[in-house]
């Protein structure tokens, strides 16, 4: 069996940390990846319209009643989502499952993405639910809690200009709509469990709750 180049990107994180035109390299294939996912979405019908837009209820329903206190108002929000979902303002795309840094591959010399892999949990789900993945790309958790590289801002910006450019540009609605899709997505994914059944989402939360740091973290940019 082939396999494809690269090394997995948790381990190279620190060392590519160390040159910016590596990490501009990441990030900017990154916002390809995203690019190529939101330029090929789901064709609209109205029937997989309703029943993305119930499931997303369903776990913005779950979302609000599980997670502790501090983050009702960051699920609350979600369903600004809707309308966009509804109207096919925001697009239903072909969706990772477990957008980690393991899955990531990257090429260590140049610091570009070469690969994505272990789709087995892969499905439909709104654009922007695993952008996690660029919060990866911009910094780590360590023992004394989240740390971005300090030109994690920069970075940033570059990734969504990038995406920008490549889809056509964006709109502020729409951009708030993917937001709303990044946070809901860092809700399922750092606020959720393994087993709690969304079809397509991997949680990571478990029964020590650490995973809850990286919203403490995460929702406060």
């Amino acid at each position: 069996m082939d396999h494809l180049p690269g090394d997995n990107y948790i381990y190279i994180r620190g060392s590519l940390a160390a040159s910016l035109p590596c990490q501009l390299a990441t990030v900017k294939s990154l916002a390809r990846f995203f690019a190529q996912s939101w330029l090929n979405a789901r064709p609209i019908d109205p029937a997989q319209v309703s029943t993305t837009v119930n499931e997303c209820v369903a776990m913005f329903h779950h979302l609000s009643n599980d997670l502790p206190s501090r983050f009702k108002s960051h699920a609350t929000q979600l369903q600004g989502i809707l309308p966009m979902l509804r109207s096919g303002e925001h697009p239903v795309v072909l969706t990772h499952g477990d957008l980690n840094e393991m899955n990531i591959l990257v090429d260590h010399a140049s610091g570009k993405i070469t690969g994505v892999v272990d789709w087995a949990e892969a499905s439909f789900q709104p654009f922007g639910f695993t952008l996690y993945a660029l919060d990866n790309a911009l910094g780590s958790m360590g023992p004394d809690g989240w740390e971005y590289f300090d030109n994690a801002d920069y970075l940033r910006n570059e990734f969504w200009s990038t995406f920008s450019r490549l889809v056509g540009g964006l709109s502020k609605p729409v951009m708030e709509s993917i937001r709303l899709a990044r946070v809901a997505g860092l809700l399922i994914r750092y606020g959720t469990n393994y087993n709690k059944d969304f079809r397509g989402m991997i949680g990571v939360r478990d029964s020590s709750d650490a995973s809850l740091r990286y919203l403490d973290a995460l929702l406060s940019d």
